[in-house]
């Protein structure tokens, strides 16, 4: 399935890729589904924190911080997460300029982002049918 974003001068396409396949990316290093309990706005993007339901990839504790990379002015990037929404994310390893971006130490624990292309709403009939035939586990205490 592709999904497009348009706006008259701004354009993105995200391909989403079988469940199956984006388990097996070795560039995904999590694959979960959670509630967003705080989003925080900065200059780099937002710092969204979950409360996680279930997992599928990775070893996710209960709750965890993800940070999506972008700004509201780079709309065609940028879909701000909601407080309470349910979300399927595959997240990724934040990378160096990541860190400096978010004003993070460049190195130590790993820290994960996502964005646009990489979480969906849990409802999303996509969302749901992608994880139908194997229920994760819970995540890590």
């Amino acid at each position: 399935m592709i999904v497009a974003l348009l706006q008259p001068s701004l354009q993105a396409v995200c391909v989403e890729f079988p469940f199956k396949e984006l388990r097996a990316h070795r560039d995904v290093a999590l694959i979960f589904h959670g509630t967003v309990r705080d989003v925080q706005q900065t200059a780099a993007g937002e710092v969204v924190i979950f409360d996680v339901l279930r997992v599928w990839k990775g070893k996710v504790p209960r709750r965890i911080t993800i940070y999506d990379p972008g700004s509201p002015r780079e709309l065609a990037e940028f879909l701000p997460f909601v407080r309470g929404t349910e979300y399927f994310v595959s997240a990724y390893r934040l990378r160096r300029d990541g860190r400096v971006a978010f004003g993070l130490p460049t190195s130590g624990a790993a820290l994960y982002e996502t964005g646009f292309c990489a979480a969906h709403a849990a409802d999303a009939a996509h969302a749901r049918a992608e994880a139908a035939n194997d229920p994760g586990h819970e995540p890590s205490r």
